[in-house]
């Protein structure tokens, strides 16, 4: 086999490198089910790395489902890898960008596939476009035969086509549609809760600070419709210079928080759209000694089951991590059975858990 030296590369990423070409190779049929594969010392060879790398990633590919490994017998591809499987497909960046949400529900997602005497497969896809990711994922492997459904979190496009021909559901979870059978995660709903929960406080003049980029549909998941129709709704102030975009994790959530308290004229109160935009909230709240919530009331959005070091506890508006796996599960659950009948979208709402800034 081809593999290419990683002899320059951090000890996390060699291992992870093996890891994803192994699987690549299983899932291109160049590794076939009871194929016995090169020993831990024949593979550092040729990766180029230590033997203890190798049986990290060999450990990781056996934790998967994808080998056995037998002392003495040596490591094989595990049989009937397919049988009974659901495969977990996540975008790459989604992974590597480091956000804890993602990390928490791959792992939750393959938890809740395990705890139906299913077994997970968790793939990764790559591609800076649709397509490009589609074909990451091998299309033609004859492992997409044998799974018996499909939930992703990085929308398939063309490829659920592909994947509905041959009789194989998919689910997608996302904030805004992206396939035929998604979980949804409401996020107009989220709005409109954490603008309800400040005004029944008294907090009538609010702000908003958004991850939102504009970029290509500049409110796809409904984050500034939800809030300008509460807003109308409820009689509250809400005025353009209180609205900060582009707030992307905690670098851009403390960039924003900074630029809205120099105004001259600030909200009594805000709503943040993100839980890691909130971590950079919450430093700058710290730092510029804002008490909340006397000075500001804050209320952002956040997920339970997903721990996040916050400087401040806010009042959150949360989705639930597990109750967001349960949803998921049954809709594929449902479709594993025929019923594909059924209304398109299952939709999860978040609700409101108190904190010390409203």
């Amino acid at each position: 086999m081809a593999l290419g030296t990683l002899e320059t590369r951090p000890a996390r990423l060699k291992v992870n490198h093996i890891r994803e070409r192994m699987r690549s190779l299983i899932f291109q049929g160049k590794l076939l089910e009871g194929q016995r594969l090169p020993s831990d010392r024949e593979l550092a060879s040729d990766f180029g790395v230590s033997a203890p790398t190798v049986n990290k990633a060999m450990a990781a590919l056996e934790l998967d489902g994808l080998l056995d490994r037998t002392v003495g017998r040596g490591t094989f591809v595990r049989k009937g890898i397919g049988t009974g499987t659901v495969a977990v497909v996540f975008d790459w960046r989604y992974i590597a960008g480091g956000v804890p949400f993602y990390d928490a529900l791959m792992q939750a997602l393959m938890a809740e596939v395990l705890q139906h005497r299913m077994q997970p497969q968790f793939v990764i896809g790559r591609g800076a476009t649709a397509q490009e990711f589609t074909k990451s994922l091998h299309p033609a492997s004859p492992i997409w035969r044998q799974v018996t459904g499909v939930i992703t979190v990085g929308g398939l496009t063309d490829f659920e086509d592909e994947l509905a021909k041959l009789g194989k559901p998919v689910v997608t979870l996302s904030a805004w549609c992206l396939g035929r059978y998604c979980v949804l995660f409401d996020y107009r709903e989220l709005m409109r809760l954490s603008c309800t929960h400040l005004a029944e406080r008294g907090y009538g003049d609010i702000g908003l600070i958004s991850r939102g980029d504009g970029l290509p549909d500049p409110d796809p998941s409904g984050v500034l419709k939800g809030f300008e129709e509460t807003v109308l709704a409820l009689g509250l102030v809400a005025k353009p210079q209180w609205r900060m975009f582009q707030a992307v994790g905690a670098e851009g959530g403390r960039a924003a928080m900074q630029k809205l308290w120099s105004l001259g004229d600030r909200p009594r109160a805000i709503v943040v759209d993100d839980d890691n935009t909130a971590v950079g909230v919450g430093q700058a709240i710290v730092e510029l000694g804002i008490r909340c919530p006397e000075d500001l009331a804050v209320i952002t959005h956040g997920t339970i089951g997903v721990v996040l070091d916050h400087p401040v506890a806010f009042t959150q508006c949360c989705f639930d991590l597990h109750g967001m796996c349960e949803a998921a599960w049954a809709l594929l659950n449902r479709l594993k059975g025929g019923a594909y009948d059924m209304p398109g979208v299952t939709t999860v709402t978040p609700r409101v858990v108190t904190g010390r800034t409203t």
